[in-house]
C-alpha cells in the first residue's frame, strides 16, 4: 500500500478518536448514621453522552446503588430506570430536548419502624437531531 494512503488512514483514525463525546451526570444521594453506628446509604444516578460534533445523544443509562450498614433491611419498592425518557421538539424554541429521568423508593425496615426514602435524578440536553 502507497505511504500516502496509510497517512490518510492515520488522520481518518486520529479524527474519529477525538470526536467530542461528553458524557452528563446527576445524582441524588442520601445517608444517615444513628449513634450505634448503623449507616444507610441510597443513591439514584443518571448519565447521557451526548456527541457534540454529530449534535446527537449517543447513549444513557442510570441505576440504583444502595448499602446499610447496619440492623436496617432494605425492600426495594420502585426502580424505574428510566423513569421517563424521551426527545421532543420545541417550536417555540425552535429546537430539540432530550431528558432522561430515573426514580427508586426503598423501604428501610427497623423490625416495625418503616422508613421510605425516594431518590430521583436526571439529564436534559439539547442536541440538534433527535
Amino acid at each position: 500500500m502507497p505511504r500516502k494512503y496509510i497517512w490518510v488512514l492515520v488522520v481518518l483514525l486520529v479524527a474519529t478518536t477525538l470526536a467530542a463525546v461528553y458524557e452528563y451526570y446527576n445524582e441524588q444521594y442520601r445517608s444517615e448514621c444513628s449513634p450505634l453506628q448503623s449507616c444507610r446509604e441510597q443513591k439514584t444516578y443518571t448519565k447521557v453522552w451526548y456527541d457534540a460534533d454529530n449534535g446527537k445523544v449517543v447513549g444513557d443509562a442510570g441505576n440504583l446503588w444502595y448499602r446499610s450498614s447496619g440492623y436496617w433491611a432494605a425492600q426495594i419498592k420502585m426502580y424505574a430506570h428510566p423513569y421517563a425518557r424521551n426527545c421532543l421538539y420545541d417550536s417555540v424554541l425552535k429546537k430539540y430536548t432530550f431528558y432522561r429521568i430515573d426514580y427508586d423508593r426503598i423501604d428501610w425496615v427497623f423490625y416495625t419502624l418503616v422508613s421510605t426514602w425516594e431518590t430521583m435524578s436526571g439529564v436534559t440536553v439539547y442536541p440538534k437531531v433527535c
